[in-house]
């Protein structure tokens, strides 16, 4: 870690603190991690990991990492259900769903000739996904059709 994100971290530290004291809204803690460099949040919560190791016993140390984790995936099941209930139920797996959801993957814009985007580096859109499926299904029934051939010639002999 550079010298200079440590003292980013430590100016962070200083001009920040002072938030988790403060009777401000919640939204306040997550705008200061907004803005905390990934480096220095990955420094602070070894701090406080090591930090924390050093002053309880192991028994206590499993207690509290197994709580933080509780808490940790509790936040991630509320942050998904926020999610399903802002975005709806979705699409279950299917090829005709393929790119539903991403505006910059559709039939007109891969075909757009004043588009700067090629097909090439954008996704597959719906139409080329329908007509690589009825490729798949035509070569399936055509492989069908070659093992019953197969089958009643082995029948015969």
């Amino acid at each position: 870690m550079q010298q200079s994100d440590f003292e980013q971290c430590q100016d962070f530290i200083n001009k920040n603190l002072d938030f988790l004291n403060s009777k401000e809204d919640c939204c306040k803690l997550g705008f200061a991690f907004q803005k905390l460099n990934p480096s220095c949040l990955i420094l602070l919560a070894l701090i406080i990991a090591i930090d924390l190791s050093f002053c309880l016993p192991a028994n206590q140390q499993n207690v509290l990492s197994n709580f933080l984790l509780t808490v940790g995936q509790s936040m991630i099941l509320f942050n998904a259900q926020q999610i399903y209930m802002e975005s709806g139920p979705g699409n279950c797996f299917n090829l005709k769903n393929l790119n539903s959801n991403n505006p910059d993957c559709t039939p007109d814009s891969s075909k757009d000739s004043n588009s700067s985007k090629t097909t090439d580096n954008t996704c597959t859109s719906n139409t080329d996904a329908a007509s690589i499926m009825n490729t798949y299904q035509s070569q399936i029934n055509q492989l069908n059709a070659e093992i019953k051939a197969l089958k009643r010639w082995m029948d015969e002999y």
